[in-house]
């Protein structure tokens, strides 16, 4: 998310044109009120959507995405995911993902199509 807000910052004025939502894969963990409190340090176009695990399930299987449940030591679990960026344009066409790991420049660069809508 921090990189998310670093993207919209170098956009200027043009990431107002984009609608930014972090999915959370971990409802049980992740309350709205939580969620709330995490997202007052990043943009405050970010916003958190949540939904029961059959909501997310449907949501994930609709987009392709990969979480899982992990369970550690101690009766505690950790949460394993997709850790891409999915970018679609104002239509709903898919436009491309952003990995992780990505420059900044081609990062933006796809964030830019989206924007321009091809």
């Amino acid at each position: 998310m921090f990189r998310m807000t670093q993207h919209l910052r170098e956009l200027g004025p043009d990431a107002d044109r984009l609608n930014v939502g972090f999915v959370t894969v971990d409802p049980g963990r992740d309350t709205p009120e939580l969620l709330k409190t995490y997202l007052e340090s990043v943009d405050p176009r970010i916003v958190a959507l949540t939904g029961t695990p059959e909501e997310l399930a449907a949501a994930a299987k609709a987009f392709r995405i990969s979480y899982r449940r992990v369970p550690t030591e101690g009766g505690d679990y950790t949460m394993e995911h997709t850790a891409s960026v999915i970018v679609i344009d104002a239509g709903g066409g898919f436009v491309s993902l952003i990995d992780y790991h990505e420059d900044v420049a081609t990062a933006l660069s796809k964030l830019r199509r989206a924007i321009r809508g091809s």
